[in-house]
């Protein structure tokens, strides 16, 4: 939270003292660029949703079939805690701008996100085997820790009308770059 504040209070200072009030004659700009997205959870979560799944067959759906069967008398199970998941992100990047012609400009930046999201838990199972023997079972994940980081790389085209902005933006150009280097060798 503090290297937000302190992200906000940069980003304020930049924008009070750090560009001039007449931008017109510029060939050159600096951009400092952020946003908040929703990132899409499908893949990103998919290894916290791997574990849930794991607990519940290897502890819940193994111990109900050894029941059915009569390999044990009973089980009971605990469980304390969750498996976070990562939804938002806060990109921060740096676009260079030059002005072609007035209200046509060429950027190329790059923009960098992290996140991370730390869990704890665990899982307790209590066995009663045939001859009433007791077993105790306790799996600790602690701590579980997710994460996402990414640097993206981007060339935009950018057109200013009179209330508006238009911009046409190619993403991950570092990989593109890398690519087209890789098929000319």
């Amino acid at each position: 939270m503090k290297k937000i504040l302190v992200l906000i209070v940069l980003l304020c200072l930049l924008a009070l003292f750090g560009f001039s009030k007449d931008s017109s004659h510029k060939k050159f700009q600096l951009e400092v660029i952020s946003g908040l997205p929703t990132l899409n959870p499908e893949d990103l979560n998919a290894n916290a949703n791997i574990f849930k799944q794991i607990v519940k067959f290897w502890y819940e759906d193994r111990y109900d079939y050894y029941k059915k069967v009569e390999y044990i008398q009973s089980y009971e199970t605990k469980k304390g805690g969750k498996f976070r998941t990562i939804k938002t992100a806060l990109p921060l990047g740096l676009r260079f701008k030059y002005f072609v012609f007035q209200p046509l400009a060429l950027s190329l930046g790059v923009k960098y996100f992290a996140r991370r999201a730390k869990s704890n838990f665990s899982h307790t199972t209590t066995i009663s085997e045939n001859d009433g023997t007791q077993v105790l079972y306790r799996r600790e994940y602690s701590p579980f820790t997710l994460s996402a980081e990414a640097f993206i790389s981007f060339l935009e085209i950018e057109k200013r009308f009179l209330l508006y902005t238009l911009g046409v933006a190619a993403y991950n150009l570092i990989e593109f770059f890398l690519l087209l280097f890789h098929l000319n060798v």
